[in-house]
């Protein structure tokens, strides 16, 4: 392992470009900031910086960071060529001529080995601050030697280093009187720009709340018994018809039930066509019909029917899914309904909401899916959230309530543009009951006033 000599600073910047500014203060602060760069470019547990010098290895973290065999570290500098093993990996940091410093990384054994593209990444970066390391060491180890010197000096260490930094103090700025008549104007225009700015730029204002998107002319689809979804005959956007199959429930036992009754029934049939003229056969035979329809109209409840023509939306369960009774399990909506949204704002807004104003819609998971619609209606009295919950209808009451949990709030209904929206280059089709955040703008008023809200009293409504 080279040991670096020491050199002058006129030397290191003519040999060396300009360190990086966050760098340049210290080798203390390199250091730290690189020992935090790679620990965090590789996902590394720790990460040890040892130096050589005249007097041995030294290191400005721990005292345990120099290991009691250097042998490896001293190979690896010797050889200025980087050890990498799956979790370790051992890094020498060197310029054209010399050996800066060995970095020592180690990843914890729980996590994977180190990937090629993060090998690559460490050398590279290890090559790249091999100068500004090598020009801060130097200073660092010169620096060090003359405090020491100082020590055993017969003058104070401030009076020697006041000494070695004398004649870079700097010059005065010069202010030329030509230069501070053309400033004046430049800032009197600059104070006017910004004053029209404020005056007649305005700031708009918006009244923001929240809300769900609904189908007009839809039906809910719910289950009548509960039971374990068997199978789904349907799929979103599906057009069914009125007593079409959609969900059936798992039926082992009505099914059970139902062979047995079929069987006695085939039986008691076999019994009065032997002899149709015994009462008792008939009634038999009646008894076990009975039975058999009521076992087979048990199991065709467990079949969910279409109530109405119409497409399949928001489809909510799927194979394998418990359904309690009442539980919804659809919606089917006409093709041609139109799709609006039921927003809910702050009662204080609504003076200024009124009807064919626009409606900014952000559907909630969805990233840069920002829509417009028209309002098409707005409710003029307040109401809790409770309260507004209940115009979602029984499907949507308990997830509004949720959002509206203080304050008092009024409905808006707005129109959107079309059945699909898009989203990150994606086209989706809306669903009922789809959240969402609104924002509808209400007012403009200049930036003065949001600078100095005392003004807005003096500005007309």
């Amino acid at each position: 392992m080279r040991i670096m000599p020491r050199c002058d600073d006129d030397q290191i910047v003519s040999n060396h470009a300009p360190a990086e500014p966050a760098l340049q203060a210290d080798l203390a602060g390199a250091d730290r900031v690189l020992r935090d760069a790679l620990a965090e470019l590789t996902s590394s547990l720790s990460c040890t910086i040892v130096y050589p010098g005249q007097d041995g290895m030294w290191t400005l973290g721990g005292d345990d960071e120099i290991p009691k065999d250097p042998q490896p570290l001293v190979a690896v500098a010797t050889a200025r060529r980087a050890l990498i093993a799956s979790h370790t990996a051992v890094l020498p940091v060197i310029t054209t001529t010399e050996t800066v410093a060995v970095i020592t990384l180690t990843r914890n054994a729980r996590q994977p080995a180190y990937q090629p593209i993060e090998q690559v990444a460490m050398v590279a970066l290890t090559r790249e601050v091999a100068p500004i390391l090598h020009h801060l060491a130097v200073q660092h180890l010169q620096r060090t030697n003359e405090i020491k010197a100082d020590k055993g000096s017969l003058y104070r260490g401030e009076a020697l280093e006041a000494h070695r930094n004398r004649g870079q103090e700097g010059q005065l700025v010069q202010l030329t009187p030509g230069w501070v008549r053309r400033a004046y104007p430049m800032l009197v225009i600059a104070i006017l720009a910004a004053l029209g700015y404020a005056i007649f730029v305005k700031v708009p204002t918006y009244s923001t709340g929240t809300a769900v998107v609904v189908f007009e002319g839809s039906t809910s689809v719910t289950a009548t018994i509960g039971g374990t979804v068997e199978k789904v005959f349907v799929k979103e956007n599906e057009a069914v018809k009125k007593g079409d199959p959609l969900v059936r429930l798992n039926t082992p036992d009505e099914v059970a039930q139902l062979t047995a009754a079929e069987t006695e029934w085939r039986d008691q049939q076999i019994q009065f066509l032997f002899d149709p003229t015994d009462e008792q056969a008939r009634k038999q035979m009646k008894s076990a019909a009975t039975q058999r329809d009521q076992a087979l109209a048990r199991v065709e409840a467990r079949t969910i029917r279409a109530l109405r023509d119409g497409v399949v939306t928001n489809l909510h369960v799927k194979e394998g899914v418990a359904v309690q009774p009442g539980g919804y399990v659809l919606q089917i909506t006409d093709e041609n309904s139109e799709i609006e949204v039921l927003a809910f704002l702050p009662s204080k807004d609504s003076p200024r909401i009124r009807e064919k104003m626009g409606l900014q819609l952000e559907l909630d998971g969805y990233r840069k899916a920002r829509v417009i619609g028209t309002i098409t209606h707005v409710q003029s009295d307040a109401v809790s959230g409770t309260e507004a919950a209940k115009l979602g209808g029984d499907m949507l009451a308990e997830s509004i309530a949720k959002e509206l949990q203080a304050g008092t709030w009024i409905a808006v209904r707005a129109r959107l543009p079309s059945r699909t929206f898009k989203a990150e280059h994606s086209t989706y089709n809306y669903h009922h009951g789809m959240h969402a955040k609104v924002e509808v703008k209400i007012r403009s008023k200049p930036f003065l006033v949001t600078l100095l809200p005392a003004l807005e009293k003096y500005l007309p409504e």
